[in-house]
């Protein structure tokens, strides 16, 4: 692939998912709903959305298959399994740096995380039944998209992986500080530097959606259980 084609492919991309935010969030507020939170959700349906059918005509166009942006289930149960041990690794290295920043920082451990404000903020309590589907749904669109999609572009342009991986983890934690704040930002940078060496290395999607979903499945359900203001 061309630079120029991948750059062309970037905007495109970029275009349609605007859209389908402003378009899903304009229908979505003509519709009363209990919790204004709700439109949040719905606009970010509404970006997945779109996203994904860009992506998908985008690569039709291309004459490309879909295992070009890892879809494909080859060794999909290896890959499940190289997803949850790569969550499992991570998250004992983000315990281990929270407990030690915790011992230098004791004030870290009275204090609301700034992410944990910005979901109470940003999307409604939800059941069970709510959050399975919906983190299912985030986990398919941003790996398709970002990792699948993005992530080739990107190498398209660059033409080296490691540089490529470096970029594009820190594009995808930067689109949180807006609400999430600067710690967040490091910490889902690494976790997307992480998806995109599973992506890389085993040239499928399965291991980083796996990994992504239950990642957002635990902050969920934790966040439900912990939160004494997510009401």
């Amino acid at each position: 692939m061309s630079r120029l084609r991948a750059v062309i492919e970037l905007v495109v991309l970029l275009v349609c998912g605007l859209t389908g935010a402003f378009a899903t969030y304009e229908l979505s507020t003509r519709v009363p709903v209990p919790d204004p939170r709700w439109y949040q959700v719905l606009s970010s349906v509404g970006v997945g959305i779109t996203s994904i059918l860009a992506c998908t005509l985008i690569v039709y166009v291309a004459g490309h298959k879909p295992v070009s942006i890892g879809w494909t289930r080859k060794d999909c149960a290896a890959n499940a399994g190289i997803g949850i041990g790569a969550l499992v690794a991570t998250y004992v290295i983000l315990f281990s740096a929270a407990l030690a920043a915790s011992f230098l920082f004791p004030s870290l451990l009275t204090e609301t995380p700034e992410a944990q404000r910005a979901i109470e903020e940003n999307f409604p309590p939800m059941r069970v039944y709510w959050v399975v589907p919906l983190t299912i749904f985030v986990a398919l669109w941003e790996e398709i998209v970002f990792r699948g999609f993005v992530l080739t572009r990107l190498n398209a342009i660059f033409r080296r992986w490691w540089l490529t991986i470096l970029l594009a983890s820190s594009v995808f934690g930067a689109v949180h500080i807006y609400y999430e704040g600067l710690l967040a930002v490091l910490v889902i940078s690494g976790l997307a530097l992480v998806m995109s060496v599973l992506f890389v290395w085993r040239r499928s999607l399965v291991p980083s959606i796996v990994f992504h979903w239950l990642h957002n499945l635990v902050i969920f359900v934790l966040l439900g259980s912990i939160s004494q203001t997510w009401q």
